[in-house]
């Protein structure tokens, strides 16, 4: 018993406590309210979260006011919000008048008369979701009276979406117009629907057929007459349909998700009977559906809703079959490696100021631009073809024309000697139409590409001609420009013992060096004038570059010997004291051996063979080693007698270089 008890206690407290965590305070506001730039009066109950008032429970709203046009406008709207969401009926009346007043009584009372619109939508919610069956009423108000039901709609909502039965009625100038159909649960136009107006005082009846937004058949009806305006059958869409659900293979379309508008298109052309007969049933269409825009129905703004989707429609999403996909990425390599190998001749600047040349170069020439512009143009389709261009969009149709400037053939024109000429090229294939577009353009993109081939021997043939002169040219510039600088620099008119700028004196040195160049010069020459082929030539010229370089390195050092002279021989005396002048004015040869060693033999025989080297490659070795000899005679002269006085003894009387060099560990 006692457990039973404390049982029911816990249970108790429990639920107390859930109650407390989940009970809110509701308030209930009465007032002012704004709906839109619309303010007008409101009852309803909310609760504050996170600051902010969720509306909860029943709502109510009311206004009246003169708009701009001079009507009376009279508004109401309820219904229920649960937890800040619309739930369950609501109803939205909007009322339109135009008043008059006819006259004011004694007792000041006005006497009106009342004309206009007054409309009604009765909805349901769920959870801030259109569903079930909304119904608009448009009705006429004349002299204060209720009149005739001037518009009417009824459609079936499921989650927000349009889904189920729609019917609308009108009546206008020219008569009544019904509208009857369904939409599937996707929201686009399915089964059958029928309509019936007049337009221009003739009657018609009209009945479509849609599969879940794909229009298979179209029947309309001139009722005055009895006759069948347009009676089609949009055979390519059923075929398709039943492809799709037989799940053939490898097809180039499938099942778009996309909506669209009122007009079905399956890629017929303008003028066509699929799409001429839609015409004037989209218009009703329109009409009626036009009641029902996005989050509104009647003019009246439904907040709260999600969007209501216009389109009712669908169309084939278009892919590629596994070949087209093959087909298409080999054009696509295909031209992007033509659009590479042309540039490769045409942004040459060489070959293009030398394209005029000859007759063949300067048609060859034209030929690379034109194709060029052609496989650009190709490649622009491509990546058209590759993109969302052609999601929804037929192309067999857009590409029915061809391409526009992608011919069969050709006129390729060019000037030649000042006078137009042109040649005619045939391409092998076209693309005149849209049918197997992805085919067409492989099978041009090759047949151009093996064309255009048959020409890059001859002009990569022309290019290398063209650059081997441009080259020789180049390299006979360079010979001069060298050989200008030589003369420059060593200057022999300039008198001898006079000095240059940086103050070398012309001597017999460098006027012998000068001269033994010039003789190396006039043999280059010789064999240059006589090389036959351009490897040849560049090889002779190159290797007179290198000659003179050679000679203007040497220039500097050569120059420089007399000054090492006065230093060797400065470096080789010593200066001894006179008793008669009481100073060291007395001049004796130091190391007297060594130093006549060298300077009768040593340096001579570098002399002679700098100048008369027969290999120029051996001129500036041969002179650096002469300057190690200067280097070396200056380290033994500055060397305490004692470690120099074994060469002393071992070049007394030599006169060999070859022997001095080694004494001296050259």
């Amino acid at each position: 018993m006692f457990k039973s008890i404390l049982k029911v206690y816990l249970l108790t407290c429990f639920l107390i406590s859930c109650f407390d965590l989940e009970a809110q305070d509701i308030f209930t506001y009465k007032g002012s309210f704004s709906l839109g730039d619309e303010v007008g009066e409101a009852e309803y109950s909310f609760f504050v979260r996170d600051s902010i008032n969720v509306f909860d429970g029943p709502f109510f709203y009311s206004s009246e006011y003169f708009d701009e046009a001079g009507r009376f406008v009279q508004r109401r709207i309820s219904g229920i919000y649960e937890n800040g969401k619309k739930h369950g009926n609501w109803i939205y009346k909007n009322n339109f008048y135009d008043i008059t007043v006819e006259t004011v009584t004694d007792n000041f009372k006005a006497e009106t008369t009342i004309n206009g619109l007054s409309t009604s939508l009765r909805a349901v919610y769920e959870s801030g979701k259109a569903i079930g069956n909304w119904v608009f009423e448009e009705k006429e108000v004349v002299n204060g009276k209720t009149g005739k039901n001037a518009k009417s709609l009824e459609v079936f909502f499921s989650e927000g979406m349009k889904a189920g039965p729609f019917r609308f009625s009108m009546d206008g100038s020219e008569g009544q117009t019904l509208v009857r159909g369904n939409f599937s649960a996707d929201s686009f136009f399915d089964g059958e629907w029928s309509m019936e107006y007049s337009i221009d005082a003739v009657k018609y009846f009209e009945t479509r057929m849609y599969d879940n937004g794909f229009l298979t058949n179209l029947r309309l009806e001139n009722r005055n007459e009895s006759v069948a305006v347009f009676d089609v059958e949009y055979e390519s869409v059923i075929e398709k349909l039943a492809a799709l659900q037989r799940e053939d293979s490898d097809l180039d379309f499938k099942m778009g998700d996309r909506s669209f508008g009122l007009v079905f298109d399956d890629g017929f052309p303008s003028i066509s009977e699929e799409e001429a007969s839609q015409f004037l049933g989209n218009k009703v269409l329109g009409e009626a559906l036009n009641v029902l825009k996005s989050r509104e129905i009647g003019g009246l703004e439904l907040e709260g809703i999600d969007l209501i989707d216009f389109g009712a429609t669908r169309r084939f999403e278009y892919t590629f079959t596994k070949a087209e996909e093959a087909a298409l990425s080999e054009a696509a390599d295909l031209i992007d490696q033509s659009i590479s190998d042309i540039q490769k001749f045409i942004n040459n600047s060489s070959l293009s100021l030398n394209r005029q040349k000859n007759d063949s170069l300067a048609f060859s020439f034209k030929l690379y631009e034109n194709s060029l512009a052609k496989f650009e143009l190709l490649s622009q389709e491509v990546e058209r073809l590759k993109g969302d261009e052609f999601k929804y969009q037929s192309r067999d149709f857009y590409y029915q024309d061809g391409i526009q400037g992608i011919n069969r053939v050709d006129t390729i024109t060019y000037t030649f000697d000042g006078e137009s000429r042109y040649r005619i090229v045939d391409n092998g294939a076209s693309l005149v139409n849209g049918e197997g577009i992805v085919f067409n353009m492989l099978a041009y993109a090759q047949q151009k590409a093996e064309y255009i081939s048959r020409f890059d021997s001859f002009l990569r043939n022309s290019l290398l001609e063209i650059e081997r002169e441009i080259a020789s040219q180049q390299l006979e510039e360079d010979i001069l420009s060298y050989l200008d600088s030589l003369e420059a620099r060593f200057d022999v008119g300039r008198g001898f013992d006079v000095m240059d700028s940086d103050g070398i004196p012309l001597s017999n040195f460098l006027l012998g060096l000068y001269y033994n160049f010039n003789k190396k010069l006039d043999i280059s020459r010789q064999a240059y004038s006589n090389a036959e082929g351009f490897r040849a030539r560049q090889e002779i010229g190159l290797d007179m570059i290198g000659l003179i370089q050679a000679y203007l390195k040497a220039y500097e050092p050569i120059g420089m010997v007399r000054k090492r002279m006065e230093i060797l021989d400065e470096a080789f005396t010593r200066y001894d004291y006179n008793p008669y002048m009481d100073r060291h004015d007395i001049k004796t040869r130091t190391k007297r051996n060594i130093y006549l060693a060298a300077m009768e033999y040593l340096l001579p025989d570098y002399r002679n063979r700098i100048i008369e080297v027969e290999d120029y490659r051996e001129l500036l070795p041969l002179i650096a080693e002469m300057n190690d000899a200067f280097d070396r005679l200056v380290e033994i002269a500055s060397m305490p007698d004692a470690e120099t006085r074994t060469m002393e003894r071992r070049l007394r009387r030599e006169s060999n270089p070859d022997r001095i060099r080694r004494v001296l560990d050259l």
